[in-house]
Parts: structure tokens; C-alpha cells; sequence
């Protein structure tokens, strides 16, 4: 019981960013006495500390509480396509140190782990201080209950044990998942989807996926492969997919699309060739390029029928749209804004579609986030 209550209080300062006692006890249903009790220890042990006189209500002015910010630290890394990004930040999910590898060609586990722990041992070198676990961010499909890589097409992995191997190389607790999946976590912490109990993440990049927050936990399936939205078949009989189906709207949508559709319609172009990227494809599409402009009504027409999809199947309050793409968000996002109207029971408004703030930084914020949902579940284990 008191482990469940030292949780119930230190989600709420957390969540809350500043709060008082009194506060804290109307929210938690919880006595004056037992606030009290909990938050001593808490503060004594370096994970709170009183911050500052609220207004009062006619009494004593409250005193409000809030993380503690420089005791313990959050460790993040993401493990993509063209190599490792490592960062760690102070309880108020400030990045504070951060370090990056590139890898010509697919890095192995051995080399991802043995990476990540040299910027452990770097980082604490550098000051006195306690790292409280390491959120860690995989392309692919991850089981974040046993701490598994199940299958990463694009890095070649398939039923890695990274959780056991980066513990043991850390000596930290260490917390996998989807990289999308923790994008969707870090939106719903510090971006567009604050505070937002039910919504959708999805994200176009190389691939096309999604994450599913369904009353302020993420959805994961029984063989944690909910949300590959990008491996949904919109078209039995359209081009093979990386998976080995046809018509998957991965085969239709992102990066290798659009460079496929460009090259279909090059000669429409008076400023693009074969060469270009899509960040070339957007910039050409301010100025009206007629190749360019095709190319994103495509991808404007199969998004719209997977954030439509997205309003039936999950009838979210919110669907978030990010993108490792220079200019995509920017281009695509505004018109999907009416996608949604006419999905069941939004015949008569639409389900909000918003592009996400957080840019590059949205994995390994949501590695931070985790580590902190996993400290505020159970702080005393930070002690053991």
C-alpha cells in the first residue's frame, strides 16, 4: 500500500510540474498525514524538493513541491537505421549530454551495446551523479516486457536479447521498446498530445508506423506488433512491399515512394533528377515544381486513407503526424486536416490532425519518459 501511494504521489508532482500538499491530497484521495509522510521521504531522498509559496486560499500560503531536477539522471538511446543516438537528461527531461554514432552498413548488437555503455562510463566520469535507468529506443518489433529485439527487418536483427546484454554492460535497469512507440510516449509528455489520454501517433520516415495511447497507456498487442500500419494492405494488387506482400501502404507512402514517384513523373520537373532527396522533393513543392506537386498529392491521398482508417478503428482525440523528413510535416500535415470527416462518430466534426513539435529529439525523449514512468512506479528501487 505505501509503495502504491509514494507512486500515486510522485506521478502527480511529476505530471503536475508544481503542487502543494493540500493539492496533493485532494488529488490522490490520500489524508494530509499519510501526503506528509510520503513526500518527507521523498524529498529527503532527493527526489522532491519544495520549490516555491503557491497563493494562498486564505490561510498559510502553500508551499509547492516539484521533481527534484539535478539528483538523478535519465539515460536515453535509439538505435535507427544509420546508427546510435545517446543523450541523458536531469529529472526535468532537459538533455543534457548527448553523443552520436554513425555506422557504415548495419551495426551489430555487440557494437550498439558496447557504445551505449562507453557513454555510460562517459558521462558518469564526468560528474557525482545517479543514473536511474536507460530508455532505449529499436527499429523493429520489440518486446518490452522481456527485453527482446523479436525482428528488425531493416537492421538485420532478429530475437536479440538487448535488454540482457546492455544491463550487463551498463549496470543499469534498461527499458526497450519501439522506436515509435516511445515517439507517441515522448508526444504525450512534452508535445502536441499533452495531456492526451486517447490518441494516435504515426510516423513516416523510411517506413510507416504507428502508436496507439488508449487511456494513457500504450497499446501494444499480443505479439507486440500493434500499430505496423504500414504493413495494412490498402491495395491487393498494388507494388511488393519490403515484407513480401502487396499493396502495404508502406509499398504506397515514405521516403522510397516518393522517390519512386518522382522518378515516375521527372520529366515534369524543372529543378529535380534522379539524385534528389525528398527534402529536394518538399523545397521543389514551395515553388510550385509540377513533378514535386504530384508527388505529394500521392502521398496526400493514401495518408488521408490511413488517418481515416486510424478515426474508425480507433476513434482517437487526436492524431499526431511526425516525420524524419525535412519539409514533410509541413507539406502533408495541413491537408489532412478534414481526412477524418465521415468516420464513425465523427460524421459531423472531424478527428484533429496535428504534426509533431519534438523534431529528432522525439525518441530519445521518450526514453527519458520512460525511465521516469519506471522511477515514479516504484521509487524505493532506485535504492536497492
Amino acid at each position: 500500500m505505501k509503495r502504491m501511494n509514494t507512486s500515486l504521489i510522485l506521478s502527480n508532482i511529476r505530471s503536475s510540474g508544481q503542487i502543494s500538499r493540500i493539492e496533493l491530497a485532494k488529488a490522490t484521495g490520500l489524508t494530509a498525514a499519510t501526503v506528509t509522510n510520503i513526500t518527507s521521504w521523498l524529498i529527503d531522498n532527493g527526489l522532491v524538493e519544495e520549490c516555491s509559496v503557491g497563493v494562498s486560499t486564505g490561510g498559510r500560503k502553500p508551499v509547492l513541491l516539484r521533481l527534484r531536477q539535478d539528483r538523478f539522471f535519465a539515460a536515453s538511446a535509439y538505435i535507427s537505421p544509420v546508427g546510435v543516438d545517446f543523450a541523458v537528461s536531469d529529472f526535468g527531461a532537459n538533455i543534457i549530454y548527448r553523443h552520436s554514432r554513425r555506422f557504415d552498413g548495419t551495426a551489430t548488437p555487440e557494437e550498439c551495446t558496447a557504445y551505449i555503455a562507453q557513454q555510460v562510463r562517459t558521462f558518469g566520469e564526468s560528474r557525482d551523479c545517479t543514473i536511474a535507468g536507460l530508455g532505449l529506443g529499436v527499429h523493429g518489433i520489440t518486446d518490452a516486457h522481456h527485453g527482446d529485439i523479436v525482428n528488425s527487418p531493416i537492421l538485420k536483427w532478429k530475437n536479440v536479447p538487448i535488454k540482457a546484454m546492455l544491463s550487463e554492460a551498463c549496470s543499469l535497469c534498461v527499458y526497450p521498446e519501439n522506436d515509435v512507440r516511445l515517439m507517441a510516449t515522448a508526444e504525450r509528455w512534452y508535445g502536441t498530445a499533452s495531456a492526451c489520454e486517447d490518441f494516435v501517433y504515426l510516423y513516416v520516415g523510411s517506413g510507416v508506423g504507428s502508436a496507439i495511447i488508449s487511456g494513457g497507456s500504450l497499446l501494444r498487442g499480443v505479439n507486440n506488433a500493434a500499430g505496423e500500419i504500414g504493413h495494412s494492405i490498402i491495395d491487393p494488387l498494388g507494388p511488393v512491399c519490403e515484407c513480401g506482400k502487396r499493396g502495404c501502404l508502406q509499398a504506397h507512402t515514405g521516403e522510397g515512394a516518393m522517390l519512386r514517384a518522382l522518378h515516375e513523373n521527372l520529366s515534369l520537373s524543372d529543378s529535380l533528377s534522379k539524385d534528389s532527396t525528398c527534402a529536394d522533393i518538399f523545397n521543389a513543392y514551395k515553388t510550385g515544381d509540377k513533378a514535386a506537386c504530384a508527388v505529394v498529392e500521392r502521398e496526400v491521398s493514401y495518408l488521408s486513407a490511413a488517418v481515416f482508417n486510424i478515426a474508425n478503428l480507433f476513434d482517437p482525440s487526436l492524431i499526431v503526424v511526425g516525420s524524419g523528413i525535412d519539409g514533410f510535416c509541413e507539406a502533408i500535415v495541413p491537408r489532412l486536416a478534414d481526412a477524418t470527416v465521415g468516420a464513425m462518430g465523427m460524421r459531423e466534426q472531424s478527428c484533429p490532425v496535428s504534426a509533431s513539435v519534438l523534431g529528432c529529439d522525439a525518441v530519445l525523449l521518450g526514453g527519458i519518459a520512460t525511465v521516469l514512468d519506471r522511477v515514479c512506479e516504484d521509487p524505493a528501487k532506485l535504492f536497492e
